[in-house]
């Protein structure tokens, strides 16, 4: 248990740093997002314009 633990602490210690450095990132002045990588984020991509139709066809639906 006391392995599984230590590795529990660590796990998280490197998430930890790594979110902290991306939302450093973004926040940064320099920072422009751009679009999705093809290869890397297909499926963040199909989501997103899944999101986008389905919120689309709401509103074309209900808001006059």
């Amino acid at each position: 248990m006391e392995s599984l633990t230590q590795l529990w602490t660590v796990t998280n210690g490197q998430d930890k740093a790594l979110a902290e450095n991306n939302h450093a990132g973004i926040n940064s002045p320099g920072y422009t997002p751009g679009p999705y990588s093809n290869d890397a984020e297909m499926l963040a991509r199909r989501f997103t314009d899944w999101y986008c139709d389905v919120s689309r066809a709401y509103i074309d639906a209900h808001v006059k």
